[in-house]
């Protein structure tokens, strides 16, 4: 496929850039095309979508309002409403078991089994059995989530304890990844009372403090690693090595499992108020996710831990 009838090159903050127009059963929509510095020469008639980087822009200011990047061509209409999201989240696939579960996995030690949930009996068993961290009868109820997140949201996630975890893995898949590309409001600044960790977004002076040269050169680095990740695979380069090129701000997914202690052990972790806001965010979809199978128990070890 190529583009043609292309406008006039415009010369914005992150390089050259023409737009086509497409007429199509929707309406009129605009491909925004950003172009490598090895084509300032090229007829832009004469420019294959493979070989060029897609930039989504708002119009009418032309401003970049955050990048799906890929070297296919991507259509969008006039509007900012269409801008498009990389959201992180965490879907739960699969769960077994409920409260009924711990009560009678407790009970088994009396030879007991019970049919149906009691809310003031039961309530009380689990609330004890968390308060006095008698956390096995927990770990019979069961859960799997499929979680989308940056590779580094997902390499401080993966350290906790006694949860199964799968991962998509690029020494098999060679398309073309996705990256999470903040825009310059959303970076937040170092904290000043604490090695690690960032102030918090609502932060007087956290607003777009990331110079626009600075912001414009990430999103540069961005579209060179992933042309250097693509000429690497026609290249001949084994994916198990051209994927070193890849940033880190990636986005990834996997399939997390586990017992409902464990979940709770981690979401207590990563929801607390020092842990990084964008591991947290999938924290707190998970967990209420989990208060929605396992209200008591879900309830009572968020009380105790």
């Amino acid at each position: 496929m190529l583009l043609q009838t292309f406008t006039p090159l415009l010369w914005l903050q992150w390089g050259w850039v023409a737009f086509a127009p497409i007429r199509s059963e929707e309406g009129s929509k605009c491909v925004a095309v950003s172009l490598p510095p090895q084509t300032f020469f090229v007829k832009p008639q004469t420019i294959a979508c493979t070989t060029i980087s897609i930039v989504l822009v708002s119009f009418p200011t032309c401003r970049p309002f955050g990048v799906l990047m890929g070297f296919d061509a991507q259509v969008i209409h006039r509007t900012r409403k269409d801008k498009v999201h990389i959201t992180m989240k965490a879907v739960l696939l699969d769960h077994m078991g409920n409260d009924l579960t711990v009560v009678n996995a407790a009970r088994v030690s009396f030879g007991k089994r019970k049919q149906t949930f009691d809310a003031v009996k039961d309530t009380r068993l689990i609330n004890y059995l968390a308060a006095n961290r008698h956390t096995s009868p927990f770990g019979h109820c069961f859960a799997s989530f499929h979680v989308q997140a940056p590779v580094f949201v997902a390499r401080q996630l993966v350290k906790h304890k006694f949860l199964r975890w799968n991962e998509v893995s690029r020494r098999y898949v060679t398309n073309l990844p996705q990256i999470l590309e903040l825009d310059r409001a959303s970076w937040r600044q170092q904290a000043e009372d604490k090695k690690q960790g960032s102030k918090p977004s609502t932060s007087a002076d956290q607003h777009a403090f990331v110079p626009v040269e600075l912001h414009t050169a990430i999103h540069n680095t961005y579209i060179q690693a992933l042309q250097a990740y693509k000429d690497l695979l026609e290249a001949g380069v084994a994916a198990e090595q051209a994927r070193m090129v890849l940033p880190q701000s990636m986005m990834t997914e996997w399939i997390w499992s586990g017992s409902l202690d464990a979940f709770a052990d981690m979401c207590h972790l990563r929801m607390d108020d020092h842990a990084q806001q964008e591991s947290r965010s999938i924290a707190i979809q998970i967990s209420n996710q989990m208060e929605k199978i396992y209200p008591v128990s879900w309830k009572a070890l968020a009380q105790t831990n």
